[in-house]
C-alpha cells in the first residue's frame, strides 16, 4: 500500500481493498490524461479512481482548528493508563476512588409513590424553549430550574479529536418544557459545584 501526500496536507492512500481487488486512485499529474481531481468550490478535494468513482480527500488533522485543551486551558492526560477521574473522593485508605453514586442503592432511584402512570407525550419542538448555557450566570439559573423539576433527561457528547482519552464537550439537558445545551469545555470547572 502506498500513499501520496500533497503540499496542502492531504494524504491520499492507494492500495488494495479488503477483498484483494486492487483499486489505484489516480491523482492529477501522476498518470494518464483521464485523471480527474475535482477542485470545485467545496473545501474537500475529490479524487477519481480508474473506475470513475470518486472519494473525498480528508485531512487527518486540520491545523486551523485549535485543540480544546489548549483553547480552554484543560490539563489532559494522554498516557496509556486507565481513566482516573480527578474530582472523585478517595476511600479511607486512599487506594480506590469512590463515585458518589456508589454510596447509593438501586432502590434509591425508584420512586415508590408512583403507580401506573400514563406516558406523557413531549410538546412539539416549536413550542419548546431552548437555552445555550455558556457562562456561570446561566449555569446557576439552570441549576435552580432543575431543583424545581421532578424529571429531566441528560445526554453527553464526547470529543476525542487530538486527545487520547477525550473530553466531555457538550451536555444536553431536557425538562418537559425546556431544552438546555451546556458548553462543558468552557464551564468545565464550574459544572461540578453547580450541578
Amino acid at each position: 500500500m502506498s500513499s501520496v501526500v500533497d503540499d496542502d496536507g492531504f494524504q491520499l492512500v492507494k492500495g488494495r481493498k479488503k477483498k484483494g481487488v486492487e483499486k489505484d486512485l489516480l491523482v492529477s499529474g501522476s498518470g494518464s490524461g483521464d485523471n480527474n481531481l475535482d477542485n470545485s468550490s467545496s473545501s474537500v478535494k475529490v479524487a477519481s479512481n480508474a473506475m470513475g468513482t470518486t472519494k473525498a480527500k480528508v485531512p487527518f488533522h486540520i491545523a486551523s482548528i485549535p485543540r480544546p485543551q489548549d483553547e480552554y486551558k484543560i490539563l489532559v492526560n494522554n498516557s496509556n493508563q486507565p481513566f482516573e477521574h480527578v474530582w472523585l473522593q478517595r476511600s479511607e485508605d486512599g487506594s480506590t476512588l469512590i463515585h458518589p453514586l456508589e454510596k447509593l442503592s438501586v432502590t434509591d432511584f425508584i420512586d415508590k409513590t408512583v403507580s401506573d402512570v400514563e406516558p406523557v407525550k413531549p410538546p412539539p419542538v416549536e413550542s419548546t424553549s431552548f437555552k445555550l448555557v455558556q457562562d456561570v450566570k446561566d449555569l446557576k439559573e439552570l441549576a435552580a430550574k432543575l431543583r424545581d423539576t421532578n424529571e429531566f433527561a441528560v445526554d453527553l457528547e464526547h470529543n476525542h479529536y487530538r486527545s487520547f482519552q477525550g473530553l466531555t464537550c457538550l451536555m444536553q439537558i431536557s425538562t418537559r418544557a425546556e431544552d438546555f445545551i451546556e458548553d462543558t469545555l468552557k464551564l468545565r470547572v464550574q459544572i461540578g459545584p453547580y450541578l
